[in-house]
């Protein structure tokens, strides 16, 4: 299972030029949540399977299995609820819905993953703000 976040009008419609890219960080815009489901990923060398736009990194690290699960299911929610039928994107391997709260600075993909790294027990180290971070599971 993969999760994403991200701008709708980058990650879904494509629009990915330096006006679009700004206008996202300078005031709130749509956002989406993307889910894909990949069964028989179960080793390492297969997990560039799970991003077809392509990895630079696996850092593989282990979490509770109880907080993986109410991470899922939290995110799950917004697919279950949502009242429109989820786009594929074959770029990303993904379905996306719209999310509910928008993208902008201050809601930004880096800071989204963050968060969900937190409820997994991982700390943040350094500024997530612009991708300057590392993480510890202890």
């Amino acid at each position: 299972m993969r999760y994403s976040y991200g701008e709708w009008r980058w990650y879904v419609e494509g629009r990915r030029h330096l006006p679009a890219g700004a206008m996202a960080m300078l005031w709130p815009t749509k956002s989406g949540l993307g889910r894909g489901v990949y069964p028989g990923i179960d080793s390492l060398e297969q997990f560039h399977r799970l991003a077809p736009e392509g990895l630079t990194d696996v850092y593989p690290f282990q979490v509770e299995a109880g907080r993986v699960l109410a991470l899922r299911r939290r995110l799950d929610r917004y697919f279950e609820r949502a009242d429109v039928e989820p786009v594929p994107s074959d770029e990303f391997g993904l379905e996306f819905i719209p999310y509910p709260r928008a993208y902008s600075i201050i809601h930004q993909s880096n800071l989204v993953v963050a968060r969900w790294l937190r409820s997994l027990g991982v700390e943040i180290h350094g500024s997530p703000w612009f991708s300057h971070w590392r993480v510890a599971t202890g």
